[in-house]
């Protein structure tokens, strides 16, 4: 068993307080790709307010001594767009494999399959939502809700292992540190 650095404090800077104010998506086939015409982001046009959702909640097991553990994290999101004309674009990511960036509050959902549905009401209101939705089971967030695709997490993302990370028990020793 080896030590783990928990970088965790009160922050004012590490808050979500930003309103998503613009959806980006695309295919991972295409967001590979070398080929400038298929892999730039495309958007997923008009939000409303509250319209991007992501909960994760535990997958519990209980123990023989009757001690709850989690296992892994049951992950689903919803995307709602007010696009309705986009809607023939939007089934072209329907059951693939997508990457979502969360466009101004460093946040993306990545690896996902993406699941279509439509809710319009045709009266005067003319309201029409267009949703991208999924679930996944990850045994670690990171691996669908990340703050850098790319490799290593930026501002406002904390990350331990940039400062050291897990210790193992030479390590720690070495730096002066003991188990009970």
């Amino acid at each position: 068993m080896g030590l783990e650095l928990i970088n965790l404090s009160k922050s004012t800077d590490k808050l979500l307080n930003a309103v998503i104010q613009n959806v980006l998506i695309q295919t991972n086939d295409n967001l590979y790709s070398a080929n400038p015409t298929y892999n730039d982001w495309k958007n997923a046009g008009y939000i409303e307010d509250a319209a991007v959702k992501v909960t994760a909640k535990p997958n519990i097991i209980e123990l023989i001594d009757g001690t709850s553990i989690s296992k892994a994290f049951d992950i689903s999101w919803e995307v709602t767009s007010l696009q309705y004309y986009s809607l023939y674009e939007f089934e072209k990511f329907n059951n693939k494999l997508c990457t979502i960036n969360l466009s101004g509050v460093s946040t993306y959902l990545k690896n996902i399959i993406v699941n279509l549905s439509l809710d319009a009401t045709f009266n005067k209101k003319g309201e029409a939502k267009v949703k991208l939705s999924g679930t996944k089971r990850v045994t670690r967030l990171r691996d669908l809700i990340d703050g850098n695709i790319w490799g290593a997490l930026t501002s406002p993302w904390v990350d331990s292992a940039s400062i050291g990370g897990i210790l193992n028990s030479s390590a720690a020793e070495g730096a002066g540190l003991s188990y009970l």
